[in-house]
C-alpha cells in the first residue's frame, strides 16, 4: 500500500525531518501528488539549471520528473542542497566517487559519475556548529564524466 498525505501533511513530514520551517518561494513552481510527497523548483535560465530547493518524499520520482523538463526545454543540469550525510547520499544515487578534492579548510568537493557516466558535482554550501555539512549537488545531464585537473578546474 502507499503511502497518501494531503499536502499539508507531506510538509508537516518535511518539516519534522528536517527542522526548517516550509517556505512557499517567489518564482518556485510547487509539485504535489499524494503519493509522492512534494517538489519545489524553479529554472535558472541564465545557467541553464533547474534549482529543487524543497523536496519531500520520493526523491528518485522527483528528480526523474525534472530531468525530463529540463531536456524538454534545454537545461543542461539540475542543482539541488544536500542536508543529509554526503556519502549516505551517493550511495543512495548510486553514484561513484571519480575524484575527491580535500580543500584548504578540510572539506571535501568530490567529482562523481551517476549510472549512465554523467558528470555529478558535488561542492561544500556550509559548515553548521555541529561540524555537519551541507553540499550543492549538481547532476550534470549533458556532460559525461571527465577527470579535472584540481578542485575548481574542468580538463
Amino acid at each position: 500500500m502507499t503511502d497518501r498525505r494531503e499536502l499539508l501533511e507531506w510538509i508537516q513530514e518535511y518539516e519534522k525531518r528536517t527542522g526548517d520551517k516550509f517556505q512557499a518561494l517567489p518564482g518556485f513552481t510547487l509539485w504535489y501528488l499524494p503519493d509522492r510527497g512534494f517538489c519545489q523548483w524553479k529554472p535558472m535560465d541564465k545557467n541553464r539549471t533547474i534549482l529543487c530547493w524543497s523536496l519531500c518524499h520520493d526523491a528518485k520520482f522527483w528528480r526523474d520528473a525534472l530531468e525530463c523538463v529540463a531536456l524538454q526545454f534545454g537545461y543542461d543540469r539540475i542543482m539541488t542542497v544536500c542536508i543529509l550525510p554526503i556519502k549516505a547520499y551517493i550511495r543512495y544515487w548510486g553514484w561513484k566517487i571519480e575524484q575527491d578534492f580535500v580543500k584548504e579548510d578540510g572539506l571535501h568537493r568530490y567529482i562523481c559519475s551517476d549510472k549512465q557516466g554523467r558528470e555529478v558535482v558535488i561542492t561544500p554550501k556550509c559548515v553548521f556548529k555541529d561540524g555537519s555539512v551541507n553540499y550543492f549537488v549538481t547532476n550534470e545531464l549533458r556532460r559525461q564524466y571527465k577527470p579535472w585537473k584540481n578542485a575548481d578546474e574542468r580538463e
